[in-house]
């Protein structure tokens, strides 16, 4: 099959293939639906070259891929079916369209030891357990761990890059023999001979990456080449101090450029990594928990699926690398040719991708963002807590509560209400921290700096007052609007607020000093909503009676994108990492859509009455929209079934989703109450 071209509309054994998701060098991923069922499915078509797949290639196919169907983990991808048409193989996973940790996780991000911990001692136990199959994943990297609706880590593309690796005709359009991603790959990788060992290469510069922000080695793949193979990693404490020397060494060793001064496995290098963090670990009871395998019993494995996978026994030492010239010139060679190709092939499809920043992107032999759903975990005993729609805290107001807004790092949360009070509570303990009463009328929208220092409050008084939420006391009182405010969004980077007004403008001005920066007059009625976009470049705003919403870009102050509805928007909010905004209104509607292409991923059609808030999850696998139909709906933002559906007696005017929880939220409305509770198991 030739690499660009689109098969959308055929069909695959019962499968029609719906939609291209995306392209990379192994592989096309389209979204299937099955012929009878519509069941959604994820479809790799591996590439091939015009008459390469003869008869013993394709039973060497089908022996590889029994291979990879064999896995069962609940955190690694489960191929579900494989098979050849028309002389092209094919893959079918589950359907997992809830993003990835590089989509939750952006490049340039620093994470805590304590989250890094959380991701490693799951993928560590997929990748060892794979390991004791005899397979070697050979591209681990934050595009490949998937999430579950549940927000859980889902480990894929095993069966790219080891049937690839395994079949010259499939890799030859990528790299022949080199299976994996040229940022993460392990010197022995390079030289055509991944280990056990190479998974805990590639997992520890991940690790270096979320700890420092930014990636050891940089360049193109002949550079890559070099620095892998002869460079020792800049010192991580060097690019972030706030790393321990500890945890520098755990990361040092993992990175050894001889696979034999690495850990013995991949989970003794993750229980390093904890206890150099000053975590309390123990070891977890998993049927496929894998660390007491040592190194001689991975050689015993090694040696025999050496027989059946091909996969080399011994692990030389960098120097031995090194000074193999032959080999050393041979793969530089091939490394700058396929540089060549790469850039002699791009097609205008490429480029569109690229420029226009799509979630589905391919690069260096594999897809990024494909989500394959697996087999759940094993059930673990249920305790109420867990049950959606258990109330976990309850605040009584004395008026209806019209807004909330969560703290950034969770730790409060304020609601505005009809009365023109804002309580601050402490989510916790359950506290009421502050109950602020300096506006005169009812109070729209409550913000939070995002250092949590100060809160901002909207009023129909045409104010806006910036505070201390601790202590109560005002810091500024902005009065630049002629009448009613009722929306309001902080900039990402704290020094900017956006008031949008009754009287049809969008004001950005300095929180401190009160000073107006800039004035939108694009709207024709009063602003409904307003919101900032995660990156800080966009905003997004709705106006009664327009039936759309506007895209502004701040620096140009100018509209660029103006999404239709087709009645008044009366709520938006972002996808945490600014790639899609859910807007929902008077039409009863939530569409969720592309900021890039505008386009509809979805349109939810859930509600019977106004939809009055919004909230996408920080794990971006749920979104919460409440309004007059007395429910508040819990739902999948591109595909799937409704989550949960929680049936109130109030009306709801204010959702916030927890920002250090992807299961739990905080509703408000005419019942005068604040509830926490849980939305997602």
């Amino acid at each position: 099959m030739a690499e660009g071209n689109s098969r959308v509309g055929q069909r695959i054994g019962d499968y029609r293939l719906t939609r291209l998701m995306g392209e990379g060098g192994f592989a096309q991923v389209y979204r299937g639906e099955h012929i009878q069922t519509q069941e959604l499915v994820a479809i790799k078509l591996l590439h091939t070259l015009p008459g390469q797949l003869d008869e013993a290639q394709i039973r060497k196919f089908y022996k590889e891929s029994r291979i990879v169907t064999s896995l069962r983990h609940p955190h690694i991808v489960k191929v579900q079916r494989f098979g050849v048409d028309e002389r092209t193989p094919y893959l079918i996973m589950e359907f997992l369209p809830y993003g990835t940790l590089r989509r939750r996780h952006p490049e340039g991000s620093i994470l805590k030891p304590t989250l890094i911990y959380s991701y490693l001692e799951k993928i560590a136990d997929a990748l060892d357990y794979a390991h004791s199959q005899g397979i070697v994943h050979r591209d681990v990297k934050p595009e490949n761990i998937l999430l579950n609706r549940r927000g859980e880590l889902i480990l894929s593309d095993f069966g790219i890059a080891f049937i690839s690796h395994h079949n010259a005709e499939i890799s030859q359009l990528s790299m022949p023999g080199l299976a994996g991603t040229y940022f993460y790959m392990a010197p022995e990788q390079w030289m055509e001979k991944p280990t056990y060992a190479s998974d805990q290469y590639s997992l520890a510069l991940t690790v270096y990456e979320w700890l420092c922000g930014e990636r050891p080695y940089r360049g193109n793949p002949g550079s890559l080449l070099l620095q892998h193979l002869n460079v020792i990693p800049p010192s991580p404490r060097a690019r972030n101090p706030m790393i321990s020397t500890a945890v520098e060494e755990v990361i040092m060793k993992g990175l050894a450029k001889d696979p034999n001064q690495r850990y013995a496995t991949v989970q003794e290098f993750a229980r390093a990594f904890g206890e150099a963090s000053g975590l309390n670990i123990t070891t977890p009871a998993s049927v496929h928990h894998t660390s007491l395998i040592n190194r001689q019993h991975q050689e015993e494995v090694a040696s025999h699926e050496t027989q059946r996978l091909s996969l080399p026994q011994s692990k030389p030492p960098l120097s031995d690398l090194a000074r193999s010239t032959k080999d050393f010139e041979h793969i530089k060679k091939r490394v700058t040719q396929n540089t060549k190709a790469q850039l002699a092939n791009l097609t205008r499809r490429n480029v569109l991708l690229g420029l226009a920043g799509a979630a589905f992107v391919a690069s260096a032999g594999s897809i990024f963002f494909f989500s394959h759903q697996t087999t759940p975990p094993p059930a673990q005993s249920k305790t109420p807590t867990n049950t959606p729609g258990y109330v976990l805290r309850t605040f009584a107001l004395d008026a209806t509560a019209l807004a909330l807004s969560w703290s950034p790092k969770g730790t409060y949360l304020a609601s505005g209400c009809a009365n023109g009070t804002v309580n601050v509570w402490e989510t916790q303990t359950g506290k009421r921290i502050t109950s602020y009463r300096q506006h005169t009328r009812r109070v729209n929208a409550v913000a939070w700096s995002p250092d949590e220092r100060f809160l901002a409050s909207a009023s129909d008084d045409s104010t806006v007052h910036v505070w201390n939420p601790l202590s109560g006391k005002l810091t500024q009182k902005y009065t630049g609007h002629s009448e009613a405010v009722s929306a309001l969004s902080w900039s990402p980077d704290g020094q900017t607020l956006a008031s949008g007004s009754k009287d049809t403008t969008i004001q950005l001005w300095e929180p401190i000093s009160g000073n107006l920066l800039e004035r939108y007059e694009g709207h024709a009625h009063g602003i409904s909503a307003l919101a900032w976009s995660p990156q800080g470049a966009q905003i997004a705003s709705s106006a009664l009676n327009e039936n759309s919403v506007v895209i502004w870009e701040v620096a140009s102050k100018q509209a660029v994108i103006n999404h239709q509805h087709s009645d008044s928007v009366l709520a938006l909010s972002w996808s945490p990492h600014g790639n899609y905004l859910a807007s929902g209104g008077k039409d009863s509607q939530v569409h969720v859509w592309s900021i890039v292409s505008g386009e509809k991923a979805r349109v939810y059609t859930g509600h019977r009455g106004n939809v009055n808030a919004i909230a996408w999850s920080s794990t971006e696998t749920a979104i919460a929209s409440g309004g007059d139909d007395r429910t508040i709906q819990i739902w999948p933002p591109f595909e799937g079934d409704r989550l949960y559906t929680n049936i109130l007696q109030t009306t709801t005017y204010g959702l916030a989703w927890s920002p250090t929880s992807g299961t739990t939220i905080a509703s408000g409305g005419d019942d005068k109450q604040v509830k926490i509770w849980r939305a997602i198991k």
